[in-house]
């Protein structure tokens, strides 16, 4: 994507639109068509078009929670556990929480 405003120009995936490149915090961020930037969010900056998984692969839709804007996630994990620490987004299976201080998910 080219340099757009103060973002400077960068490499994305090819589902990017570099017309939505903006700055979110010291990080680049660009979303795929049909997305929106949202810098409010820690993790999770562009959420799914329309709240809607589209990737087999990820298609759980969770609402924004605990740091992190709304996402696609795999099937089996619980939305109630999606956390950011230090950046970093944590989710778990149903019956864990995530733990910032071993980044890693433990039984409730």
């Amino acid at each position: 994507c080219p340099a757009i405003g103060t973002a400077g120009p960068g490499c994305f995936s090819t589902v990017t639109d570099c017309k939505t490149l903006t700055i979110c915090g010291e990080r680049r961020v660009a979303c795929p068509k049909g997305s929106t930037p949202n810098c409010q969010y820690a993790v999770n900056h562009c959420p799914p078009p329309g709240d809607k998984c589209t990737n087999p692969d990820f298609p759980k839709f969770c609402p924004a929670q605990g740091g992190a804007g709304p996402g696609c996630y795999r099937a089996e994990l619980d939305c109630t556990t999606v956390s950011v620490c230090e950046g970093q987004l944590g989710v778990c299976s149903p019956g864990f929480r995530y733990d910032c201080s071993t980044k890693r998910c433990v039984v409730k």
